[in-house]
C-alpha cells in the first residue's frame, strides 16, 4: 500500500528533524546550500533530498529537482513524496 504524503508535510517534518540554520532573510539558494551540506554529512537521508528537490523546484532549477527526486526513488523506490515532487516539477 502506498501512502501519499504532501511536500508540505515532508517540509515540516524535515525542518523539525534536520533544522536548517536560520538567518534573517536567508534565500532559497542559501537554504539549498544548507541542505546540501546536510546531505554531504548524511547522504542516505531521503528527507533531505526531498527537501532540496522541492527547494530546487521552487527556485526553477528543474533538472536539479528531478535529480534529487530520482535519488529519493533510488533510496526508497516506493516513496510517494518523490512521485509527487516529480509531478509538480
Amino acid at each position: 500500500m502506498m501512502t501519499v504524503v504532501s511536500i508540505e508535510s515532508i517540509w515540516i517534518l524535515t525542518i523539525s528533524i534536520f533544522p536548517v540554520p536560520v538567518q534573517a532573510h536567508i534565500g532559497i539558494s542559501g537554504k539549498i546550500e544548507a541542505v546540501t551540506a546536510q546531505i554531504l554529512a548524511d547522504p542516505q537521508t531521503v528527507e533531505l533530498y526531498l527537501l532540496r528537490g522541492d527547494l530546487h523546484r521552487i527556485n526553477g532549477h528543474w533538472s536539479e529537482a528531478i535529480s534529487d527526486f530520482n535519488k529519493v526513488r533510488q533510496l526508497d523506490p516506493d516513496n510517494a513524496a518523490a512521485e509527487l515532487g516529480m509531478g509538480r516539477t
